[in-house]
């Protein structure tokens, strides 16, 4: 990105109110699920895996964005065979309060699966 657009985006996230950086955060967090979601659908998981990790990372734990990444996160993992990981990611996901309970639930089930799986 060349200078003049990198000081656009400064002064822009810079004089905005706190509710637009929250949409706007959202906007890039779904941006990333969906870019996500095309990788892992041309077998690009490495980079699949980076734009959930940015998610996971970025994104406030147990909001809806955060919830899709660790779930698509954890759902690469398992078809990776990386079932350890996919346990963690599913007992983070567990353990995020703010997701509906019978999401949690499942999430819970599914890391017991993944653990049976080592």
């Amino acid at each position: 990105m060349n200078k003049a657009a990198q000081a656009y985006f400064q002064t822009k996230v810079g004089t905005t109110d706190q509710g637009q950086l929250l949409l706007m955060l959202y906007d890039g967090a779904l941006t990333f699920i969906q870019q996500a979601r095309t990788k892992m659908m041309a077998n690009d998981y490495a980079t699949a895996e980076s734009l959930l990790n940015v998610n996971v990372q970025t994104c406030e734990q147990g909001s809806p964005s955060w919830g899709r990444s660790v779930w698509a996160l954890a759902r690469m993992k398992s078809l990776l065979n990386a079932h350890a990981d996919a346990a963690d990611l599913y007992n983070a996901f567990y353990l995020a309060d703010k997701l509906p309970q019978r999401l949690r639930l499942r999430a819970r089930l599914l890391r017991s699966e993944s653990l049976l799986q080592l």
